[in-house]
Formats: C-alpha cells, structure tokens, sequence
C-alpha cells in the first residue's frame, strides 16, 4: 500500500544503474501513482534493466498504473526484455498499461508479451504494452493477449504516443479492445491509438478477427 507501490520494488531515485534479471513477483498491489506489478517508478538519471522478469497478480492506483514499470521519468533509462506480465491493471487515473505504464524518459521493451486485462475510467489513455510516451520509446518484438478497456487514445500495443521518432516494430496485437469514447476525439487503435508525431511503425499485426467494439463509433471490423 502507498504512493509508489510495486510487489518488487517501490522506485528507484537518482544516479541509479540497477539490473533485475530473472526474478518473479506475484499478488496484489494497491497504491496511487506509480503503482506496477514490479517496479513503481523509475527516477531522472537512471539506468535501469528487467530481464528474463514476470509478474502475475492485480494492480491498483491512480496514475501511471502498469503490470510491470509503472513510469520512467524525463532523464531516466529504462530496458525491459523477455519479460511478461498476467493479471489486472485496474486504474483510476490516465496513461497506464500492461507492461509499463508512461514513458517519460527512455524506455525499451523488446521481446515481451502480456496477458492482462486493463480496465481504464473514462477519457483517459491506455495500452496493452505502453499505456502514454511522452519521451523515447522503442517496442519490439512484443505481443499482447487479453482484454483492454479504455474510453480513448487506446491500442492493442501502445495507447498515446507523443515521443520523438517512437518506434514499434515487430509487434502482434492479439487482444481484446473495447473503447466507451464519448466524442471521435483520440480514436483507439488495434496496434497503437493515438499518434500525434512521425514515426516508424513497422512489421506489425493485429488479429485477423479481432473483438474490437468502439462504442461511440459502433463495431470496428
């Protein structure tokens, strides 16, 4: 229970180079912003690695709310490969997703998948892999499983992106969507929902039959 709350581990501050390799957790996390299923927070001049990592469990919180890395801020590093995350993500507040939820900083995440189920309030940004990038970001080789339900700017992959030549390549969306948006504002997106910069979206797919059930705009085929 708390702020930055994680079943591994809270956050890490600054001047930080942190390796976590092949480790577990499971259970339930409640917290408020920052709260994920590994870490909560990753702090300015970081440098963190998750490899060969899952969790499995519920998270809770408000903001920034993810199965594995709850947020990277603005001058820190994050890389996350071979990892997974399974469960809940149940938010109340914006820019959450399976694996991590906003990038601020630098964030890769290369050869991980997600089984979770993400369950957004309204008006607020999602995705299965990366829920909002504000910073750097990479996706690659990724895919997700489960069930996302956001009201906007929602993607089988990554949700919001408004990061500098973001790059997702590679990557198998292979989840349920649902989106309740209440206007044709930040459309969802099988792969990624919202893109408000150039970038290379490359090599990706979304499943052939996909449930994809955009309520404002009826079904989506």
């Amino acid at each position: 229970f708390g702020g930055q709350a994680a079943a591994f581990v809270g956050s890490f501050g600054y001047k930080s180079t942190v390796t976590i390799e092949n480790s577990y957790a499971e259970g339930d996390v409640i917290g408020q912003n920052y709260s994920a299923g590994f870490v909560g927070y990753c702090g300015k001049t970081t440098n963190v690695t998750i490899m060969g990592c899952h969790f499995s469990g519920t998270v809770a919180g408000n903001s920034s709310v993810a199965g594995l890395v709850g947020a990277v801020d603005s001058g820190g590093v994050l890389k996350i490969c071979k990892s997974y995350a399974t469960g809940t993500v149940n938010p109340s507040g914006s820019n959450n997703g399976g694996i991590i939820g906003a990038v601020h900083g630098t964030a890769t995440v290369e050869d991980c998948w997600v089984d979770v189920t993400l369950n957004m309030p309204s008006n607020q940004y999602g995705g299965a892999i990366v829920g909002f990038s504000a910073g750097t970001m990479l996706i690659k080789n990724c895919y997700s499983l489960g069930f996302v339900n956001v009201s906007r700017g929602c993607g089988g992959i990554a949700g919001q992106v408004k990061t500098t030549s973001p790059t997702v390549d590679g990557c198998i969306a292979w989840c349920k969507i649902k989106t309740s948006r209440s206007n044709t504002q930040y459309s969802p997106g099988a792969v990624v929902g919202n893109i408000q910069v150039n970038g290379n979206f490359r090599n990706c797919y979304r499943k052939y039959d996909m449930d994809f059930t955009d309520v404002a705009m009826k079904l989506v085929d």
